[in-house]
C-alpha cells in the first residue's frame, strides 16, 4: 500500500495532487487570515461605536479620584473661546498630591484656557486645604498603609522637577510662616524642613507628627504657587465664608456638650465637587470607604443646578457683610486681613494729595495767572485721580478687584490721541489739548501696566473701533494738509468719538455681567474732567475742538451711574453672575 502511495505521488496525477492541496492549504491560511483582518476591524468598529454611544450617554463614568483628573483637563480644552468655566472644590493644587503629573496637565488646560479667553472661576470650599477631603490620606488613619509613602515620594520627586515651584519656595514659606501651617498641625515647621524633604529621595517613617507638619508645610506652598500661576493669568478665585451660628444658642448648646457637634456639623464641605464648562460638567461624589468617583454629565437639569448653587455660593461671598475678612487666598491672607481698611487709606491719600493740587492751582488763578493754563492743570489734576482711584481699585484682592482690558485701554488712548491731534490743529494749543494729551498717555499706561491681566483677542468690536479711527487719521492727515477746510476737522473729531464710544462695549458687556470688575470712579472724574478742560480752550471753539469731551464726558457720566446702580442691586443680591 505504501509503495503505491508513493508511486502515485511521484506519478504526473501524483504531482498535480499536490500543487492541488498545496493551493488549497494556502487558499484556506489566506481566507483565515482575511477572516481575521476583518474581525479585527469589526472589532475596533464595534469599540469605536460602543465608545461612541457611551459618550453619547447624558452622564457617564470618567474615573475614581484622582484617575479622573485627566478627564477634567480634557473637559477643560474642549471649552471654546470666551466661555466660562465655574470650579467648586477645596483647593486650587486639587489633585497636586495623590496625582501630581496629571494635576501639572490640569493647571496647563486651565492657563490655556485663559490664554485663548476663557474665563475661570475658582470657588474654594474654606481656607486653603493642604490635602483635599477626597484623599483618603487626608485622615491620619489612612496613613499607616504601605502605599502612603510611595504617594509620597511620587509627589515630591514630581514636584522637584518644576523650576519655577523650587524657585519659589523660599518666597513661598515666607508668606505662608506663621499663618496657615498650624491648621492642621500644632508643631511648627523651618524652612530648611520643608526644603529637606522636598529634595528627599525617599521617606520610611511617615507617623511621627514632625513629619506630618512638614508635609503640611510643603502641601500648603504648594497651594500657594499654584494660587500665584493663576493670579498672574488673571483667574478669579474665591473662597467661600463658613457657616455661622449664633453666640448665645452656641453656649447653650456648649452647655450640653453639643457645642462642637453642632458647629462642625453645620460647617461640613460639600457632598461634592464639580468642573462646569458651558453645557458639561465634571463631578465628583465621595463613597463611604472608597474612592470618590467621577462622572460627566451633559444633563441639563444637572448642569443648571450646578451653575445655580456657583451663582448663589458667589453671591452669598460678595454679598457678606465680613467677606473681606474671610477671603483666605493662600498667602494673601495678611494683605486681606487689612481689608476695605487699606483701601480706604489709600484713597484718603490720593484725594489729599488731588486736593493740594486743586488749591494750589485755584491760588495760581487767584495770582492771576492765565485762566487757561489753571483751568487746563484742573483738568490733569481730576484725571490723575481718576486713574490712581482706578489704580487702587486694582489693588484689591479677588473677587472685588477691578479687571482692565489692556486692549480696549490701547484703543482708548488712540482715540483720545486723535481728538487731542484735532485739538491742536484747530488752535486750541498745547495747553488746549494738554488733557486730553494727558488722558492718552494715561490709557496707554494702564495698557503696558496691565498686558498681563489677560491675553490680546481682537473681536469685532476692537477691528471696528480701529477702523474707525484709521478713518479719522484720515481726515486728520487731510485737515494738516488743507487747514482752512472745517469739515474734514469735524469729520476727524467724530469718527474719533465714535471710536472710543464703540470701544465701551466690551467693558459694558463686562460690567453688566460682574459690575465689581469695573470702576465707576474712575469713569466719574474722567467725565467730569473734561468741564474745566473746555475752559482751557480758546474763546469761542470750533465743534471740532469741543466734540469729544462734551460726548465722552457725558458718556463717562451716565457710564458711572450705571456701573452704581449695578453695584447697588449686586450688593443686594438683585444682580447674580449671569452665565454666558
Amino acid at each position: 500500500m505504501t509503495e503505491n502511495w508513493g508511486k502515485f505521488l511521484t506519478s504526473y496525477n501524483g504531482q498535480i495532487f499536490m500543487l492541488v492541496s498545496a493551493g488549497l492549504a494556502i487558499i484556506g491560511f489566506v481566507l483565515t487570515l482575511v477572516t481575521l483582518i476583518i474581525d479585527v476591524f469589526n472589532f475596533r468598529h464595534a469599540v469605536r461605536e460602543f465608545k461612541r454611544l457611551t459618550e453619547s450617554v447624558s452622564t457617564r463614568f470618567v474615573g475614581s479620584f484622582p484617575r479622573h483628573i485627566l478627564a477634567l483637563a480634557q473637559l477643560i480644552n474642549e471649552a471654546a473661546d470666551g466661555a466660562d468655566i465655574e470650579m467648586l472644590c477645596d483647593g486650587v493644587d486639587y489633585g497636586s498630591f495623590a496625582a501630581p503629573e496629571d494635576h501639572k496637565q490640569l493647571l496647563r488646560a486651565l492657563i490655556n484656557a485663559r490664554s485663548r479667553g476663557v474665563v475661570v472661576k475658582v470657588l474654594l470650599w474654606g481656607p486653603p486645604q493642604a490635602m483635599s477631603i477626597m484623599n483618603k490620606y487626608r485622615d491620619m488613619e489612612n496613613r499607616s498603609e504601605t502605599t502612603f509613602p510611595l504617594t509620597v515620594n511620587t509627589f515630591v520627586a514630581s514636584w522637584r522637577t518644576e523650576t519655577g515651584f523650587v524657585n519659589r519656595l523660599e518666597g513661598l514659606f515666607g508668606k505662608l510662616d506663621g499663618v496657615l501651617f498650624n491648621l492642621e498641625n500644632a508643631q511648627q515647621v523651618s524652612y530648611r524642613q520643608v526644603r529637606d524633604m522636598l529634595f528627599k529621595e525617599s521617606f520610611d517613617d511617615c507617623k511621627s507628627l514632625e513629619f506630618s507638619a512638614t508635609l503640611t508645610a510643603l502641601q500648603l506652598c504648594l497651594h500657594e504657587w499654584v494660587y500665584e500661576r493663576l493670579e498672574d493669568e488673571n483667574a478669579s478665585v474665591v473662597v467661600r465664608p463658613p457657616r455661622t451660628i449664633d453666640a448665645e444658642v452656641l453656649r447653650t448648646l456648649t452647655a450640653v456638650g453639643l457645642g462642637k457637634l453642632i458647629q462642625e456639623e453645620i460647617n461640613i464641605r460639600p457632598g461634592f465637587f464639580f468642573w462646569r464648562v458651558g453645557n458639561e460638567a465634571v463631578y465628583l461624589m465621595p463613597v463611604p470607604g472608597d474612592d470618590a468617583l467621577a462622572f460627566r454629565t451633559r444633563d441639563s437639569a444637572l448642569v443648571g443646578a450646578f451653575a445655580k448653587i456657583f451663582q448663589y455660593e458667589t453671591r452669598r461671598l460678595l454679598n457678606s457683610s465680613f467677606a473681606a475678612s474671610q477671603l483666605l487666598l493662600g498667602g494673601a491672607i495678611r494683605r486681606v486681613e487689612k481689608g476695605d481698611g487699606a483701601q480706604k487709606i489709600r484713597d484718603f491719600k490720593i484725594y489729599l494729595f488731588i486736593t493740594l493740587l486743586l488749591l494750589t492751582t485755584c491760588f495760581g488763578a487767584v495770582l492771576d495767572l492765565p485762566i487757561k493754563l489753571c483751568a487746563s492743570a484742573a483738568s490733569v489734576e481730576l484725571t490723575f485721580l481718576g486713574y490712581l482711584l482706578y489704580w487702587s481699585e486694582m489693588q484689591l484682592p479677588v473677587p472685588k478687584r477691578v479687571r482692565p482690558q489692556p486692549i480696549t485701554w490701547a484703543l482708548f488712548g488712540f482715540t483720545t490721541g486723535v481728538a487731542a491731534l484735532v485739538q491742536a490743529a484747530q488752535g486750541s494749543g498745547l495747553v488746549g489739548m494738554f488733557p486730553l494729551l494727558v488722558t492718552s498717555l494715561g490709557c496707554f499706561v494702564i495698557a503696558v501696566l496691565t498686558y498681563k491681566a489677560s491675553k490680546w483677542r481682537f473681536t469685532i468690536t476692537h477691528y471696528l473701533t480701529i477702523s474707525l479711527v484709521l478713518v479719522a487719521m484720515v481726515f486728520y492727515v487731510r485737515l494738516k494738509l488743507a487747514p482752512a477746510t472745517t469739515s474734514n476737522a469735524n469729520l476727524a473729531a467724530i469718527f474719533a468719538t465714535v471710536a472710543d464710544v464703540v470701544a465701551y462695549w466690551p467693558s459694558l458687556t463686562k460690567a453688566y455681567d460682574n459690575p465689581i470688575e469695573e470702576s465707576p470712579r474712575n469713569a466719574f472724574w474722567n467725565g467730569v474732567k473734561f468741564i474745566p478742560a473746555y475752559w482751557a480752550l480758546q474763546r469761542d471753539p470750533p465743534i471740532a475742538a469741543w466734540l469729544f469731551m462734551a460726548i465722552i464726558g457725558g458718556f463717562n457720566i451716565v457710564y458711572a451711574g450705571l456701573l452704581a446702580y449695578w453695584r447697588h442691586r449686586q450688593r443686594r443680591g438683585l444682580w447674580p453672575f449671569l452665565p454666558r
